[in-house]
């Protein structure tokens, strides 16, 4: 764990997953920004704060003497949060914790933005959270100078009124926000963009922020090339489902078989489920789980991924390898684990160490697609 220290206080704080002597820490300068910005004793301890994409807790454990709620989609950033509770002896109720599907219900003096990598995601949860802030409510968001485009500021004037920047502090923007009456409406459903995959006769649906929201990414066509296809009754899991894309190929090829489809975001299980029900498949079962922590060893006959090697902006390839570790231990003897990774991605190695055979069994310039067996 790192020493945090902001607004006069200091917390320990560690990324998840954990890895020792890794190069990112758990917060950025632009959260070190917003806490040392906000003034918390100039708010009374009854006063509500709402938090907006917090990943590891630098945004909210230092205001756990405030009524603090955090809105986050990752269910790996609340179990992280959680962690670093504990490991400041903060209790694990001192932060309520809410995602973008669920129902909000009670209203807001102060609101601190994360700003996340998708746009989509963001002006979903600005227009969400819109009619429950108090109408003097202060707003902060923080946001790296590299990362600051006059979208952004546009997109908060259009969902929540007239945005401006202070000057920089170690390469961070401090973004203060007046509440505009005129932007107030009623909270959205969930905005869904649907796409056709016409080689699979399928119709994907996805939520704001979840990945290859718009069109079919180039690995995971590529992976779509190598999805076995049988009529035998398996436990098959999509690791990592977004969309859905992968677990309704695969359900619709292995037609006896259920498929599980496994992500740790929230509006990712339910664009899977979407997908699912849009196509008319009856053999899916959606799981909000961060990578396997939420099965036991050998559960699964066939584990198909396009695993993340992204934390927010950040590449963060231990995350491929610990759901390469999971999956090990979830999948039966025998079991077939077939995954599309980046050709720089060196995980023979790694692999060589938890599957009995590894092969690739497809490639192009970019990526491949590797079969390993338990």
């Amino acid at each position: 764990m790192e020493l945090y220290q902001v607004a006069n206080k200091k917390f320990k704080l560690e990324r998840f997953p954990v890895v020792r002597n890794g190069p990112l820490r758990a917060w950025s300068a632009a959260d070190e920004y917003v806490v040392d910005h906000l003034d918390e004793s100039a708010f009374s301890e009854k006063s509500k704060l709402l938090v907006l994409n917090d990943s590891f807790g630098a945004l909210s454990i230092p205001f756990t003497g405030l009524k603090t709620t955090v809105l986050t989609d990752s269910l790996l950033s609340e179990l992280a949060i959680r962690k670093n509770l504990e490991g400041n002896n903060l209790r694990n109720d001192a932060l309520n914790f809410i995602s973008p599907t669920d129902e909000i219900k009670q209203k807001y003096d102060i609101l601190i933005v994360g700003v996340p990598k998708s746009r989509s995601l963001l002006e979903y949860q600005l227009r969400k959270i819109r009619p429950f802030l108090k109408p003097n409510c202060f707003i902060l968001a923080g946001v790296m100078v590299k990362y600051l485009h006059p979208s952004l500021l546009s997109l908060f004037q259009a969902t929540l009124g007239p945005a401006e920047h202070l000057p920089s502090f170690k390469k961070a923007r401090l973004i203060i926000i007046e509440l505009d009456p005129e932007t107030k409406s009623r909270a959205p459903s969930i905005p869904t963009l649907t796409y056709k995959l016409a080689q699979h006769k399928l119709e994907i649906a996805s939520a704001p922020g979840v990945f290859s929201r718009e069109h079919l990414d180039e690995a995971t066509r590529l992976l779509l090339t190598q999805i076995p296809i049988s009529q035998d009754n398996k436990r098959i899991a999509d690791l990592g489902s977004g969309s859905g894309i992968v677990g309704a190929v695969t359900a619709k090829n292995n037609p006896n078989s259920k498929i599980i489809c496994i992500d740790e975001s929230h509006l990712a299980v339910y664009s899977a489920q979407q997908t699912f029900e849009k196509n008319e498949l009856s053999n899916g079962e959606y799981v909000l789980s961060a990578g396997f922590t939420k099965f036991t060893t050998n559960t699964f006959d066939m584990v198909i991924s396009n695993p993340p090697i992204h934390q927010g902006h950040h590449l963060s390839p231990w995350l491929a390898f610990d759901l390469f570790r999971q999956t090990s231990k979830v999948l039966k003897e025998g079991g077939e684990f077939i995954f599309v990774v980046s050709r720089n991605l060196r995980c023979q190695d790694f692999l060589s160490k938890l599957f009995n055979s590894i092969e690739i069994i497809k490639h192009n310039s970019k990526f491949c697609v590797y079969r390993c067996v338990k």
